[in-house]
């Protein structure tokens, strides 16, 4: 399943592919994530209940996107046929509410998708002193701040602050960078590039400070809660879903998004911390992670959420 193909045929084909599967298995109860595979799955599943994940509005609702009424409409018909709709932040479900996509009956509010706390863990780490080290993990798109990141980075060219960016390009995606700003971004000598890397954990060990300056159409981003369990505190955009787990100057900073000067104050602050207030932020991440956003606090919500869906009559 292409994330962002538009390939007619090749669309149709994906369908009947997923209404074979579905008369296969004959499903007691179907837990769909992501906008395809929420309005595909119920396109077809006939009168097997379901629930849908919605991970965030993503590039389809983005203010200007010519493709949100067409994606509004699919997902007015789809959802309706689930037993609930769970969405990362009641941002996004008063939204789709209010456009009369899904009932507040079936919305349901479960944060994010957990992080293990045994994988992503806190250890002693060097203190900030002599030099910052901030880290940025996503996919390379414009949306998600990462020319605005490089912009401040070159700001701070006479601080001792490195950043390291983990994460591809999505050549399918319009809002993507491209391969010349890659190869732009490995000439920055105060930036190093990784590109996709599996040993998130080691990497968020060997930095100080995560920084996620995305305006993007987030649900509650995986990578802060990984961050957060690994005692990092957090510089992150003031938006939907972001917002509801830092709280500023606790587990971290909040800017303004798409603002450079908010994103260059927030780096030199995190810069200027003393060790107790780092250190105070580095406990308050990993206890929120900890106590809220934990795989066994998610998890079971889901449980719960599961055995009621299939209870339904």
């Amino acid at each position: 399943m292409s994330r962002s193909g538009t390939h007619v045929i090749k669309e149709v084909l994906l369908i009947s592919e997923i209404r074979k599967i579905c008369r296969q298995v004959h499903p007691d109860l179907i837990i769909s994530h992501t906008t395809k595979p929420n309005i595909y799955f119920n396109l077809v599943k006939g009168h097997c209940k379901s629930i849908a994940v919605v991970n965030g509005l993503g590039i389809s609702f983005s203010e200007g996107n010519n493709t949100a009424k067409w994606v509004t409409r699919l997902y007015k018909f789809a959802l309706r046929k689930n037993c609930k709709v769970v969405y990362q932040n009641k941002y996004d479900a008063k939204y789709l509410e209010e456009l009369d996509v899904t009932s507040a009956v079936q919305s349901v509010i479960i944060p994010g998708s957990g992080v293990d706390t045994d994988k992503f863990y806190l250890e002693d780490r060097m203190l900030p002193t002599e030099s910052l080290k901030l880290i940025y993990v996503g996919r390379l798109l414009r949306s998600k701040g990462v020319p605005l990141l490089v912009d401040a980075i070159n700001k701070l060219e006479q601080l001792n602050i490195s950043l390291t960016i983990v994460g591809e390009i999505d050549p399918q995606n319009p809002d993507s960078i491209s391969q010349i700003d890659v190869q732009e971004l490995e000439k920055n000598e105060k930036i190093t590039y990784l590109g996709f890397r599996n040993d998130i954990a080691d990497l968020m060990r060997g930095h100080h400070v995560l920084v996620f300056p995305s305006y993007y159409n987030e649900g509650l981003p995986r990578v802060i809660l990984e961050a957060m369990a690994t005692g990092l505190p957090c510089i992150v955009a003031d938006i939907n879903g972001t917002r509801d787990v830092i709280q500023h100057e606790v587990q971290g900073i909040i800017t303004r998004p798409k603002n450079l000067d908010d994103l260059v104050a927030a780096i030199i602050r995190m810069r200027n911390l003393d060790r107790e207030e780092y250190l105070s932020m580095q406990t308050a991440a990993r206890q929120t992670a900890q106590t809220t956003y934990s795989l066994e606090k998610i998890n079971q919500q889901y449980k719960i959420l599961i055995n009621e869906s299939y209870n339904i009559s």
